[in-house]
């Protein structure tokens, strides 16, 4: 005969053994997920980081670029008195200044983000 204590006895160290094994387990896998968030968590900052920083030197480059390219329809049209040259100088005047206020909104929309980063918001 089986004495039914010892066979309780058995079951409830068997099942508690599975638990402790399952629950070391489920640790050691948390665990390693957690690292692996916190890695795509790093990469995920640096792309948004390296992602904002280029489309700021992009929009600063068109700036820069149209306020040249204004300078020498300036000097065309002073050469030669043309009203279409004065006209196109005049309209890139306007695209420089829309260039500058869209460089500024992005430093400012950038500093905005920077600003959340390092509060950890």
């Amino acid at each position: 005969m089986t004495d039914p204590i010892a066979v309780a006895l058995i079951t409830g160290l068997t099942l508690l053994a599975a638990n402790v094994a399952t629950n070391t387990a489920n640790v050691y896998i948390n665990r390693k997920n957690s690292k692996t968030l916190d890695h795509v968590e790093t990469v995920a900052v640096a792309t948004h980081v390296l992602t904002n920083s280029q489309l700021g030197v992009q929009i600063l480059a068109k700036q820069q670029n149209l306020e040249v390219a204004a300078v020498f329809a300036h000097e065309l049209a002073k050469l030669r008195g043309s009203p279409a040259d004065v006209t196109a100088a005049a309209a890139l005047d306007i695209r420089v200044e829309a260039a500058k206020k869209e460089y500024e909104e992005h430093q400012a929309r950038q500093a905005q983000v920077d600003a959340q980063e390092k509060h950890g918001a």
